[in-house]
């Protein structure tokens, strides 16, 4: 079983800055990625320890998924890259994972639509059973990681004013993740049956 971390509270999405050092990436550049640590030309902040936090959390995300899905997010509207940046954290996190299918998805399909922070503190005490890294966080890094969370979700347009949002994208993109064989998305993101089935049959 993977153990759970919370090193994904030093951001959320982090679109700005993964816009920033994606080409470096896509060019597997790890010099300049040094550099930029040091100079901060492209992340524009200031301190050094932001930028290397910064660059070390991006980087993991970025190997967590296929390389295509970088090569499509270069070109995408904003719509579908903050959506993309939520799947490379599902993808990098199990806790982030685990929270969005055991607690959201069910939500969703249960026709619950209201959530808030407290699910995650609830989510977190019950996981705590099979994840006892989880008792020997602070009650702030709680509250941190269910503030991420929130803001992760409502920057990748999932969540819209407290109510869990199916977003409104072209066929063509989630065709795209059922072609790399990632067609759990569909459901995971709360696309609706009719729909699901009907980019599945053309994918």
């Amino acid at each position: 079983m993977l153990r759970y971390t919370a090193s994904f509270t030093s951001g959320a999405l982090v679109w700005h800055e993964t816009l920033a050092i994606l080409p470096l990436l896509l060019k597997n550049d790890m010099q300049a990625l040094k550099q930029e640590i040091e100079t901060g030309q492209r992340l524009q902040l200031n301190a050094r320890k932001s930028r290397q936090s910064i660059v070390k959390e991006i980087t993991k995300r970025f190997k967590a998924v296929p390389i295509q899905i970088w090569e499509y997010f270069i070109d995408a509207p904003k719509e579908e890259q903050v959506l993309i940046l939520y799947y490379a954290a599902l993808k990098t996190y199990q806790l982030i994972l685990d929270f969005h299918l055991e607690v959201l998805l069910k939500k969703w399909t249960s026709f619950n639509l209201f959530w808030d922070k407290t699910d995650v503190a609830t989510f977190l005490l019950r996981q705590s059973n099979k994840h006892p890294e989880i008792d020997k966080w602070t009650l702030k890094t709680h509250e941190k990681i269910a503030s991420v969370i929130f803001v992760m979700l409502k920057e990748a347009g999932l969540v819209k004013d407290g109510k869990l949002h199916e977003p409104m994208l072209p066929d063509k993109f989630w065709t795209f993740f059922c072609q790399l064989g990632e067609a759990w998305l569909l459901e995971a993101f709360f696309l609706h049956a009719n729909k699901r089935q009907q980019i599945t049959h053309y994918a």
